[in-house]
């Protein structure tokens, strides 16, 4: 015969299906709280992985949405407290960005200084400059700036300058950075004819003469619209 006391005990024992809900209960609390820390911890919104595929796709609109989100979590992580983490997505940030850059600096220069050699923009042209002249318009100027310099020194044509110039008007971004490179052409022209006395002077080794004769150009001219012009000039002194 039982007593009340062992019945008693016996009813208040845990039953094991107990001891698993608890258990569980608890996983699910600690996935939960693992997932929220993994999904507020800093973290960028695209790899390269996800550039390469929109490259391969010929995808320039998720192309530019890449690099603008990219560019814009970068600038909050310099925002953040410096730990190891936030510096390593800063640098993979950095080297996306520059990458994103290099391709598009790449393809500009190829697109424009082919104008340079008589051809024209097809339509895809135009529209790729236009909507890459954000992301990619220090090379752009660079590319221009390079043109005017092969002009200057002689490896490219008037003619062959002039259609250039009359191409990179069919770009809207272009035309309102560059207009004046066609517009002012006889300015244009009338430095290429002054360079050529400081062209002698370096020929003959006397590099203060040539130096000289740049500079009188720079103080004698507006430059007004002609950046690069400018930037060729600077780059001789």
């Amino acid at each position: 015969m039982s007593s009340p006391l062992l019945e008693s005990t016996a009813k208040r024992r845990i039953r094991p299906a107990v001891f698993l809900s608890v258990f569980l209960g608890l996983v699910l609390l600690a996935g939960l709280a693992l997932g929220v820390i993994l999904y507020t911890r800093p973290k960028l919104p695209y790899h390269l992985a996800d550039y390469e595929t929109a490259q391969k796709a010929g995808d320039d609109s998720r192309i530019i949405g890449i690099y603008d989100a990219v560019r814009s979590r970068r600038a909050e992580l310099a925002l953040m407290d410096s730990t190891a983490r936030i510096e390593r997505l800063d640098r993979e940030a950095g080297e996306l960005l520059d990458r994103i850059e290099e391709d598009a600096g790449q393809k500009s220069r190829a697109i424009l200084l082919a104008a340079l050699k008589g051809h024209s923009f097809s339509e895809e042209d135009r529209l790729w400059l236009e909507e890459y002249a954000g992301l990619a318009g220090r090379q752009m100027l660079l590319a221009v700036t390079d043109a005017t310099a092969l002009y200057f020194e002689g490896q490219a044509e008037e003619e062959s300058f002039l259609h250039f110039t009359e191409e990179l008007m069919t770009v809207p971004h272009l035309l309102r950075e560059y207009r004046f490179l066609n517009e002012r052409f006889d300015l244009v022209k009338n430095v290429k004819a002054r360079l050529a006395k400081a062209d002698q002077a370096g020929d003959k080794g006397s590099y203060y003469e040539e130096a000289t004769e740049i500079q009188a150009i720079k103080d004698e001219t507006d430059f007004s619209g002609l950046i690069p012009v400018q930037e060729y000039l600077d780059q001789r002194l």
